[in-house]
């Protein structure tokens, strides 16, 4: 997941036309918000201690 979405963020940023396709990105969504409360919550752990 992480190594589509960097691949996707560079075609974006420095690729002269990229369209994303909506029903390849819409599945990403749930678990790219997975991941982030996954590693807001590591972060807020370890800043507890």
């Amino acid at each position: 997941m992480y190594s589509q979405l960097f691949t996707w963020r560079q075609k974006g940023d420095y690729d002269d036309l990229f369209d994303f396709d909506k029903d390849k990105v819409i599945p990403y969504f749930e678990p790219v918000s997975d991941f982030i409360l996954l590693i807001e919550s590591m972060i807020k752990n370890k800043a507890r201690r």
